[in-house]
């Protein structure tokens, strides 16, 4: 028998090839099928209560690839060929759980020949205890979204989940977690999530964010005096009009 590793990973979800192999003693012909597989999670465990940011990685994902844990679904937030992002749903307390992705193998142990097989160790989650990590309440201001509540661990890593972004760049306090928004975020009212690494997820909250609708203004010069407006929804009353390099242009009057 003929053992053949590829030398170079093949960037396609699945597919199925000719093989020929050519040996002194002539030539044999056949063909090799591959499929998605699923190989890891970035955490072992999380929170009952769900919302807990998790990565599972692989290759061959598609964008309509989907993800499971024991049986309940984690929202997909982001996807390539080779990891998905995913918030867990709550599920009761239960250890060792299989993650699936739609269409991929996880399988125990692949039998080559009869004198050669290969191991994959299939990607396990365990639900336990609920979190610590308790939120009170969730607020929109200035460009930046904050999440209070109790039992925040400022060593551990934070992300806040706004809608499908998931902003990373956080500042961990006690009992406050911040994280600043791209101005490109489409508005609304959106979910609000906040996930630590090692803690778990916690409740979500909605927020406002505004919405720009359009900008209108009459302006004659660079010498100010312009009035511009704005229209769209949850602006608030403290909001100001900044142009792209982020410096305030006039302070809102009505």
């Amino acid at each position: 028998y003929v053992v053949v590793a590829l030398d170079a990973a093949l960037a396609v979800a699945s597919a199925t090839f000719s093989v020929v192999v050519t040996t002194a003693s002539g030539v044999a012909s056949g063909s090799l099928s591959l499929s998605p597989a699923v190989t890891a999670i970035s955490a072992s465990k999380g929170s009952v209560a769900g919302n807990h940011l998790v990565t599972v990685t692989g290759s061959g994902f598609t964008a309509s690839s989907t993800v499971t844990i024991g049986g309940t679904a984690c929202t997909v937030l982001s996807n390539s060929f080779n990891s998905i992002v995913c918030l867990t749903g709550a599920k009761a307390a239960e250890v060792n759980l299989t993650v699936s992705v739609s269409g991929a193998q996880c399988l125990s142990s692949v039998a080559l020949t009869e004198q050669a097989s290969v191991s994959f160790a299939c990607p396990l989650y365990s639900y336990v205890d609920a979190s610590t990590v308790t939120v009170t309440d969730a607020t929109y201001s200035n460009g930046y979204v904050s999440v209070t509540g109790t039992n925040f661990n400022v060593v551990d890593t934070a992300a806040i989940v706004v809608g499908s972004y998931i902003c990373t760049k956080t500042t961990v306090a006690t009992a406050t977690v911040s994280c600043p928004l791209p101005d490109t975020l489409a508005g609304g009212s959106c979910q609000v999530v906040l996930s630590f690494a090692k803690a778990g997820g916690a409740a979500a909250r909605t927020v406002a964010i505004p919405i720009t609708a359009s900008v209108s203004a009459n302006v004659i010069g660079n010498l100010g005096g312009a009035r511009v407006t704005v229209t769209g929804a949850n602006f608030g009353l403290a909001a100001t009009l900044k142009d792209g390099s982020n410096n305030n242009v006039c302070a809102s009057t009505e």
